[in-house]
């Protein structure tokens, strides 16, 4: 319901797909002859929105190792948000698209006359995280462990660690949800964030209310 709320808006402004889906084109084969090709480039990235995440909430990084050809791992302290931090710090590269959304929070301050190009770059960046995302996901789809950096440690990997069903539900529908918010960023700036977050909320609630009632009527008929 997020990620359709957000393209509803960004369907009512018809002249940002043409700039959007060229960027996306472009992004395409930049990623397919030239970034993936590049070692240690997407590695990189994931093992920085690892970082960037383990920030957000407040914990303190304290190694950031990324290898060339031998994947990479990030290190940090603290506690801030337990198991639900751990979680969303392990999964970010899977549902976060760092650079994307990056630039998305700052949308609102580009002018009208360059809205254009920069929507064409946002299209560049949200290839390059749709197939840089479903390469990691599918590397990583493993319970298996595995070696990674130099000195050859070994572990499971991030989907591993949390489970197939557990990761499957975070990295959809966080995926849809931060999705959303960008095409939102894009076409309504910062005073639609609240707007888009209150209707998610009260859509949220009303789905629950709905499951409950329903789950009450359904016990009601088995005992009565």
């Amino acid at each position: 319901m997020s990620f359709l709320q957000g393209l509803g808006q960004l369907a009512d402004y018809s002249g940002l797909w043409g700039p959007l889906a060229a960027g996306f084109v472009l992004g395409s084969i930049l990623w397919k002859f030239v970034l993936s090709k590049i070692p240690g480039f997407e590695t990189f990235e994931h093992e920085l929105t690892h970082a960037l995440v383990a920030l957000l909430f407040f914990r303190r990084v304290t190694q950031f190792h990324v290898t060339r050809h031998h994947g990479g791992f990030v290190r940090h302290l603290g506690w801030f948000g337990g198991g639900f931090g751990n979680d969303m710090i392990g999964l970010a590269p899977y549902f976060l698209p760092t650079i994307t959304m990056a630039l998305a929070l700052f949308a609102p301050w580009v002018p009208d006359s360059w809205k254009v190009v920069f929507v064409f770059f946002i299209g560049i960046t949200l290839a390059y995280h749709t197939f840089s995302t479903i390469d990691e996901t599918i590397e990583n789809w493993s319970t298996e462990k595995v070696v990674f950096g130099k000195n050859n440690l070994s572990g499971h990997t991030d989907i591993g660690r949390r489970g197939y069903l557990f990761s499957a539900i975070v990295i959809a529908s966080a995926t849809l949800a931060l999705h959303g918010l960008i095409w939102v960023l894009l076409v309504s700036g910062y005073g639609g964030v609240g707007e888009w977050f209150r209707e998610n909320i009260e859509i949220s609630i009303s789905f629950w209310a709905l499951l409950v009632s329903w789950l009450n009527g359904f016990v009601s008929k088995l005992m009565g």
